[in-house]
């Protein structure tokens, strides 16, 4: 089940099952897949969904190779986020894709324009994050 849906009972996902299991560790997704999840949520799939969809992918061809590969891109996306000061990174990974979350709040403060343009392009273009995720 690729990535997208609200997972939310009632009208935006009117034939969701009952026993849906999601799994909200991001970096631990395929261990969750294996453990019976049937989905994720979590904050870097709001930007990342590509890299997490390719897990899934992977995880249900039991491509076990592919599946056990990808999970170190999040592991190291994650960490790059953290060193860029955590959440105010996620926002701007988030205006990146087109959403603007609004400044962080205090006392955290927003990522200056050339932290964003290096976030961007050292990190986040060269691990290939936000391929597709438009």
């Amino acid at each position: 089940m690729p990535l997208g849906c609200t997972f939310e009972k009632g009208p935006k996902c009117p034939t969701l099952a009952e026993d849906i299991q999601l799994f909200g560790s991001d970096e631990m997704l395929l261990g969750g897949l294996c453990g019976g999840a049937h989905g994720a949520v979590g904050s870097t799939l709001n930007f990342a969904a590509p890299l997490y969809n390719r897990i899934i992918e992977a995880f249900e061809r039991r491509d076990l190779a592919e599946a056990q590969r990808l999970p170190g891109l999040s592991v190291q996306m994650v960490k790059q986020l953290y060193r860029c000061r955590g959440q105010p990174a996620f926002k701007a990974m988030m205006k990146l894709v087109g959403v603007d979350c609004g400044p962080s709040r205090l006392p955290l403060i927003a990522l200056e324009p050339d932290e964003v343009t290096s976030l961007k392009k050292n990190n986040m273009e060269r691990l290939d994050f936000l391929d597709g995720a438009r």
